[in-house]
């Protein structure tokens, strides 16, 4: 399975020591399986030069973001998430990903009224799917985010909430994007919370730096990610 990884930025440097910017962490995600990556740097300026070429995309988190910052490759990423979801194209947005899909598609992303989420969060799955195989209630990655999806899409599904993310994995069609990060482990997490301390803040910080002994479901995760792709590109080629 060849997948194109759609870079929105870049893992902090501080948070980089143990797996990496994203195509590393992707791949250690995926190692259980035979998916290859191909990178293209939408922060860049880059843009596909053929959507055939894969057999879905990916979209990875950011420091950016879709409410304060102006981002001079934005409207070619947005008109890029509507080609991909109007051609049936697979589609997994992951933390900014995700709230790009929402925007794309006409839905709303603000500032969580809760304010920042670090750390391990448990999510729990409202509306099951059939790519989520196997089955699960509820499952857990880890969060870094202050701003979320607040209104989805018409016509999205939302099928997992968080505690005060209330839109936390949804589908559209070919879509599916997850508020938290699959490919996130405990040790960057621990990195990357303390090096944004001061802005995250002393309540939140800590909670999350005790939340990572619980673990996060990445083989799930990758698994659920896997069949999506697999089942959403034989529906297209049947279609």
């Amino acid at each position: 399975m060849l997948l194109g990884l759609l870079m929105c930025g870049q893992v902090a440097p501080a948070a980089q020591g143990p797996g990496g910017n994203y195509p590393e962490l992707f791949a250690s995600f995926f190692a259980e399986h035979d998916v290859t990556l191909l990178r293209v740097d939408l922060d860049r300026g880059e843009v596909p030069d053929d959507l055939d070429a894969v057999d879905g995309w990916i979209t990875t988190g950011s420091a950016h973001s879709l409410v304060s910052d102006e981002l001079p490759w934005l409207p070619s990423a947005l008109e890029l998430v509507r080609t991909l979801v109007d051609e049936d194209r697979p589609y997994i947005g992951d933390c900014f990903g995700h709230q790009l899909l929402a925007v794309a598609l006409g839905g709303t992303v603000e500032r969580a009224a809760v304010g920042w989420r670090v750390g391990v969060q448990t999510y729990r799955v409202t509306r099951p799917q059939p790519w989520m195989v196997p089955a699960a209630e509820e499952f857990r990655l880890i969060a870094s985010h202050q701003d979320q999806v607040i209104v989805p899409p018409e016509g999205a599904v939302v099928f997992a909430e968080g505690p005060g993310c209330p839109v936390a994995g949804m589908a559209y069609g070919s879509a599916i994007s997850f508020q938290g990060h699959p490919e996130y482990t405990p040790e960057l997490s621990q990195l990357l919370t303390l090096d944004r301390w001061e802005r995250i803040g002393d309540e939140e910080t800590r909670r999350g730096l005790a939340s990572l002994d619980l673990g996060v479901t990445q083989g799930l995760t990758a698994d659920w990610i896997v069949e999506f792709v697999r089942r959403a590109a034989t529906q297209r080629n049947v279609g």
